[in-house]
């Protein structure tokens, strides 16, 4: 007579065995418990593969790192350092490393968090260490994955269905030192991510900003992976306009592939000089971010600038939440439709409460700065302030509304908000 459960015993060890799972036995599963069905032991012998498998792929650890670092607190200095640099490449560096949580690494060298160290995390293997509180650092440690050949290629099917196919090489980790300029404090990495079907790092930029620590200007390298490594991609940095990076204080970071620079300080009333540029990583360059869709917050300021220009105050009041609004660009003679040089916008640091932040610059004697909200789901202007010009607004430049839209009027067909007046 079969035996159900013995029955039912064998199929989830058949079961295991096809998983991949080794070292399980029928004896591992001989006694049940009285209330475990055949299921409950499988997940129950899964798990504990998989915990096996765990502990296999233990954090990196070095024996040097803790003297290296007692050294180094005791006499900080550029030779104490190197000691502790090349211990910390042996533990970050090491080939099992890429396959385990960066906080499972510090957890294991508790003496790197003291340090300040900052890992930054990346898909596809990649990862970024750096030390920004440390001033004998001028280097930051990468990592990333590549094949490790062209592949092979497999022929599957027979007659008119074969197919050849290639099987991908394997993944190997690599690893580089990328050095910084003097007196340079890493503050971000972001790893291109080039298609959204990419599934390797391989042919990607690698972006690092930081900031000078004598001044706060902002540095940014970028770095094209190819055969033998990372090499520096001066072109992915050409359409920056220097000034940016040159001669203005700021904080560099990142959205996604975007490129975010916020510039300038102020965050009291509306009309500090705190500024956003927006760069968008577009066919291997960074671009300043031109005019944007129906459904972001610039739309409603370019459309109200733009209707402002045109003098057609039934267009301008539609994107204001308060048509009485109006009579701000109104007093400081804005509606006369005598501007020779077009406006301008540009972000600024977003208000403390939500929202956006806009300075539309008049080439007048006074600007308008625009905070817009969301109003259920269309863009509008909140609020309006006057304010002199910025001389750092002036330099860095900002967004001109496109032309094109101009001269749209009630019945031209472009968006405009549903309360529209």
């Amino acid at each position: 007579m079969i035996n159900p459960k013995r029955t039912a015993i064998l199929t989830a060890c058949l079961t295991l065995s096809s998983l991949g799972l080794s070292g399980l036995s029928l004896e591992s599963l001989a006694i049940p418990a009285r209330n475990q069905s055949a299921p409950e032991m499988l997940i129950a012998a899964a798990t504990t593969a998989e915990s096996s498998e765990v502990k296999e792929s233990s954090p990196p650890q070095s024996s040097a790192l803790s003297p290296a670092i007692s050294a180094y607190k005791a006499n900080p200095n550029a030779v104490t350092w190197q000691a502790v640099w090349k211990a910390v490449r042996e533990v970050v560096g090491a080939p099992a490393s890429a396959h385990v949580p960066a906080a499972a690494i510090l957890k294991a060298n508790p003496e790197l968090s003291e340090l300040g160290i900052k890992a930054v995390d990346a898909e596809f293997g990649a990862r970024v260490w750096a030390f920004p509180k440390i001033t004998e650092c001028g280097s930051v440690f990468a990592q990333y994955q590549v094949s490790s050949g062209p592949g092979t290629k497999r022929v599957i099917g027979k007659g008119r269905q074969r197919k050849v196919v290639i099987e991908p090489a394997p993944l190997v980790t690599k690893s580089q030192v990328l050095n910084m300029p003097a007196g340079v404090v890493f503050r971000d990495a972001q790893f291109i991510r080039s298609t959204a079907k990419a599934t390797k790092f391989e042919g990607k930029d690698l972006v690092l900003v930081g900031n000078e620590r004598q001044g706060g200007t902002m540095w940014i390298a970028a770095y094209k992976l190819a055969e033998g490594g990372l090499f520096e991609d001066s072109a992915a940095l050409s359409t920056i306009p220097p000034y940016l990076v040159q001669n203005v204080a700021g904080n560099p970071g990142f959205s996604g592939n975007n490129l975010i620079l916020s510039l300038g300080g102020g965050s009291g009333g509306p009309q500090s000089s705190g500024y956003k540029i927006v760069l968008r990583f577009l066919d291997g360059k960074f671009c300043m971010e031109g005019q944007g869709s129906g459904q972001d917050a610039a739309m409603a300021v370019f459309q109200f600038v733009q209707a402002i220009q045109q003098n057609h105050l039934d267009v301008a009041r539609a994107w204001l939440v308060d048509p009485k609004l109006i009579a701000i660009p109104k007093y400081i003679g804005l509606l006369n439709g005598s501007q020779e040089k077009p406006f301008r916008v540009i972000a600024m640091s977003s208000p403390m409460l939500s929202g956006s932040r806009f300075r539309i610059m008049t080439n007048e004697k006074n600007d308008l700065i625009a905070d817009v909200g969301k109003v259920k789901t269309q863009w509008m202007i909140k609020a309006l302030y006057i304010a002199p010009p910025d001389p750092l607004a002036q330099k860095i430049g900002g967004l001109a509304p496109s032309p094109a839209p101009a001269a749209a009027s009630s019945d031209s067909g472009s968006p405009k908000p549903a309360q529209a007046k």
